[in-house]
């Protein structure tokens, strides 16, 4: 069963800048990290809920970024809401 993926602009402007934030060679790293993560909402999104019915996936294993989205079983739809950088202040930079 393959999920549809709704990605919120805000994720692309989150990744922007975890891109810049790197080296180049890191930056390509969480753009490939990025990707895997997207392809695995697709195929299996049920990770566990963290807060507020939204769920967390990190990417990569040596990243300080999670994707927080929600999933709509009926439609078999993802929402990713946002790319967040897991070394901030939760309390100002997660989602509410």
């Amino acid at each position: 069963m393959t999920f549809n993926l709704v990605i919120n602009k805000q994720v692309y402007k989150d990744l922007d800048i975890a891109i810049e934030y790197h080296s180049l060679a890191k930056g390509l790293n969480v753009l490939n990290t990025f990707e895997d993560a997207i392809n695995s909402l697709k195929i299996n999104p049920f990770f566990a809920v963290r807060y507020n019915n939204i769920r967390c996936l990190p990417i990569g294993q040596k990243l300080p970024y999670m994707l927080h989205f929600t999933i709509d079983e009926k439609t078999k739809t993802v929402y990713v809401h946002a790319l967040i950088n897991t070394s901030k202040d939760p309390d100002t930079n997660w989602l509410k």
